[in-house]
């Protein structure tokens, strides 16, 4: 007999994450604003700004994972199958392509060159606006994540402990073969141990943690942010986006940890909306801040907190908008591919 109330449960944990989903995409947006150099160092960025992404990472291993555990039956193949690796890349790829095409809209209005060649650049980059790496990372992680999950299943530590290894394998090799920041930004690995972590919350979800180990975390993960934020320190090893490396995440996982027990009987609520947007949102804020934050913000008053009120209510209410007309099509669309595919396999 199904227990009823593990169901609810389990329906409440998924409420919490669309708020803390809703808390991060507001980040973002906060984020991608123009600050300067000395404003980035005010306490609330390293801390908790620039956690926004390592946090919709925590979340993603753990409903990857949670997804994986439903849809596996005897081996990894099962996780490759035509209709979960379909459904998965057009929820990502559709709204992508409306964000590129509205990209390539605005460098025509321009008088940007378009050629074909430039348009498939724009595509395998992730478009042009601040946060345009994040579509190439979601393609990858579909097809790389199956072996996350194995890994994680057959020991959550041992899992954990070699996920870590190549994430730090992964920060090595960049700097053995001379790799760039824009290679560099477009490849999953880099949050690895973030969404390893994110496993190991729903593999250990009923389970107490460590209170020394977590606090051991804390201190680990405080010490590394104050010594490449504030001490002048010259970061040697991850010289690339040092405020999100696999380090903080001994800061993030932690915080996230004492949130989801603290939180995790939320109830559902409206507001969940804007937490089950913000893919949507955060394509929608990656256009606005690439090109129409530079012609809006003539019409504004030179006053920090109004840019940011408008770019968040703009970036929040049309990223909405987005999501709730482009989900009705996404599913049209999905059942005609999953039908096709089924003819193809017959």
């Amino acid at each position: 007999m199904k227990d009823i109330n593990k169901k609810d449960t389990k329906d409440q944990r998924i409420a919490l994450f669309d708020y803390l989903k809703a808390f991060f995409i507001f980040l973002v947006i906060i984020t991608h604003y123009s600050w300067t150099d000395s404003e980035r160092l005010n306490i609330l960025f390293p801390f908790i700004v620039s956690m926004a992404i390592p946090g919709f990472m925590l979340i993603s291993g753990y409903l990857l994972y949670m997804s994986c555990e439903r849809k596996y039956q005897t081996s990894i193949a099962d996780l490759y199958a035509w209709d979960i690796l379909i459904g998965k890349f057009l929820r990502f790829t559709l709204p992508f392509l409306v964000a590129l095409i509205v990209e390539i809209g605005f460098q025509m209005f321009n008088h940007t060159d378009i050629s074909l060649s430039s348009v498939v650049h724009l595509y395998l980059v992730g478009g042009k606006g601040p946060g345009s790496y994040y579509y190439p990372l979601m393609i990858q992680l579909i097809f790389i994540f199956p072996a996350l999950y194995w890994l994680m299943r057959r020991g959550s530590i041992r899992g954990l402990i070699i996920i870590g290894v190549a994430n730090l394998t992964y920060e090595i090799m960049i700097h053995a073969y001379g790799m760039g920041a824009a290679c560099y930004r477009l490849l999953v690995f880099r949050y690895l141990l973030m969404l390893g972590f994110g496993c190991y919350l729903y593999i250990n979800k009923d389970e107490k943690q460590n209170k020394i180990a977590l606090l051991i975390m804390i201190a680990i993960g405080i010490a590394y942010i104050v010594v490449t934020k504030y001490t002048g320190y010259e970061e040697k090893l991850f010289t690339y986006w040092t405020s999100t490396s696999m380090m903080t995440a001994f800061w993030i996982f932690p915080v996230f940890y004492m949130v989801y027990k603290l939180l995790r009987d939320a109830r559902p609520s409206k507001i969940q909306i804007i937490g089950k947007a913000s893919y949507h949102i955060f394509l929608t804020q990656m256009v606005y801040y690439g090109y129409v934050f530079r012609l809006v913000r003539g019409y504004l008053p030179d006053f920090t907190l109004i840019h940011l009120l408008v770019n968040v209510v703009f970036c929040i209410f049309l990223g909405m908008i987005f999501y709730l007309v482009e989900n009705k099509i996404n599913k049209i669309v999905l059942r005609k591919v999953l039908s096709w595919g089924c003819i193809i396999i017959v």
